[in-house]
């Protein structure tokens, strides 16, 4: 499970990464696309779903398989993409969910948050990408 976790952890400060990235060369989140590196190191940019707002985790796995599914979302309406084609999204933050996988080895995982605005926790809580905080009984990372 501890691996799992470290594993999602990961995944999300390299979206952490390439959103700033982004961001310097945009001015603003809105329109990101994550980089997506294949086995055969083939590059190629785009989310795992066709909502434009999941990464599973790890990589190459799908929701049939995955571990932690990673929901990135913009920070001032959490239920727009950041890759919305209807600008939807605001663009000026953003928030990510990772929740476990709710069977396999991850069950009993944490569900973790991290924001732009600096919230980095994780918590054995229901969350969603709505959420401020993970609550009570939460852990920082």
């Amino acid at each position: 499970v501890l691996n799992a976790e470290r594993d999602a952890q990961a995944n999300m400060l390299q979206l952490h990464l390439q959103l700033e990235q982004w961001r310097a060369k945009s001015m603003t989140y809105q329109g990101f696309v994550p980089k997506q590196v294949s086995s055969t190191n083939v590059v190629t940019y785009g989310y795992d779903e066709s909502d434009n707002t999941t990464v599973y985790v790890p990589k190459g796995s799908d929701a049939s398989n995955y571990r932690y599914q990673i929901t990135l979302v913009d920070g001032g309406n959490t239920s727009a993409s950041l890759n919305s084609g209807a600008l939807t999204a605001v663009g000026r933050s953003w928030k990510m969910l990772a929740v476990p996988n709710n069977s396999g080895i991850t069950k009993n995982a944490s569900t973790i948050l991290l924001t732009s605005s600096g919230v980095r926790c994780q918590s054995k809580n229901t969350l969603t990408v709505a959420s401020a905080n993970c609550g009570t009984g939460q852990e920082e990372w």
